[in-house]
């Protein structure tokens, strides 16, 4: 997804405490964006025992935290939003709207390799635009979180 992202020639470091990522080596940008998103759980929901059902969405690249997190994924919705590679792009209006009607209490993306702007990947403008609108900003490190207003 870019160098120095989670690819990078530097060396690997160890995610300590996220059983996921157990004998596990990652770039640092990779373990600094689990650990923001570990803070981000805790901070909104508490402890672990508390993450199975919350209203989340993990947008490009980091679909992985919910098998991280142990978090089920929204029913209704691809993992992967990328029309015509993991769903027929006729289906996006139904998925766009999907994605409305979950309501999600925060959206947690990447930030642009080299800028400061949120991944949206390839999420449909309907759904880009509600989440301009309808949710406040939080910038990390290399995370942007969505809080619903």
């Amino acid at each position: 997804i870019g160098y120095e992202m989670f690819f990078t020639y530097s060396p690997l470091v160890e995610v300590e405490g996220i059983s996921f990522f157990k004998n596990f080596r990652v770039s640092q940008t990779a373990k600094t964006t689990i650990f923001e998103i570990q803070q981000v759980l805790q901070d909104n929901y508490g402890s672990l025992e508390n993450w199975r059902e919350i209203p989340v969405y993990f947008g490009a690249r980091i679909e992985f935290a919910y098998a991280t997190f142990e978090i089920l994924s929204p029913r209704n919705l691809p993992v992967w939003w990328h029309p015509n590679n993991s769903y027929p792009l006729v289906r996006e209006p139904e998925y766009a709207q999907s994605f409305l009607d979950h309501h999600f209490e925060n959206a947690i993306f990447m930030k642009v390799p080299g800028g400061n702007e949120p991944d949206f990947g390839f999420l449909p403008d309907s759904v880009v635009a509600d989440l301009l609108v309808n949710y406040d900003r939080v910038d990390y490190l290399s995370i942007v979180v969505f809080y619903k207003k």
